[in-house]
């Protein structure tokens, strides 16, 4: 990761010389420094917002986008830990902007860095719901004949419905 090697210290929070260690507490970015450790490690967190649809939980981690549930998501019990509740950072920001606008009618596509997280197979199938346009619609058995898997429209339908970045990565036009 890209942080400094030494974080400024944050006096009165445990964190920074006064503590004698080095870390960095929860942010949107979602790093901890660890002592010792070569790389960082990333941590999911969490923001709220209102959408037209309800209220969604947008996850992130590092600077990436890794979830965008709704309030009532078919698969609640299969949620990744979301970590804490951040106040909206930039990534937020830009992402409930990209919402508004797309429920609004000017946007039909988003650009904010996604990072699903899945297996190779959900992997691909999120590519191809991405590739598809506003206004399109595609069947399973569709996407499962443009990933050279004619025989898979169960497990395209399966990755579709474990769609961890719902309207973004749009599994509603299948």
């Amino acid at each position: 990761c890209d942080e400094p090697k030494k974080p400024p210290k944050a006096p009165g929070t445990g964190i920074g010389r006064e503590s004698g260690t080095w870390g960095r507490a929860h942010t949107e970015r979602g790093w901890r420094v660890i002592p010792g450790m070569t790389a960082c490690v990333t941590v999911p967190v969490h923001t709220v917002i209102d959408s037209p649809v309800g209220p969604l939980t947008a996850v992130a981690e590092g600077e990436a986008l890794t979830g965008l549930y709704f309030a009532r998501h078919r698969r609640r019990h299969r949620l990744p830990d979301v970590g804490p509740l951040v106040e909206p950072g930039e990534l937020f920001r830009a992402m409930e902007s990209q919402l508004r606008d797309y429920f609004a009618g000017r946007r039909r596509e988003f650009d904010v860095p996604l990072a699903p997280r899945g297996d190779a197979f959900s992997q691909s199938v999120w590519a191809l719901l991405r590739g598809i346009p506003y206004g399109g619609t595609r069947s399973y058995g569709q996407l499962a004949q443009a990933l050279g898997r004619r025989g898979a429209a169960q497990s395209v339908g399966a990755a579709n419905g474990a769609n961890p970045i719902s309207i973004i990565v749009p599994c509603h036009r299948v």
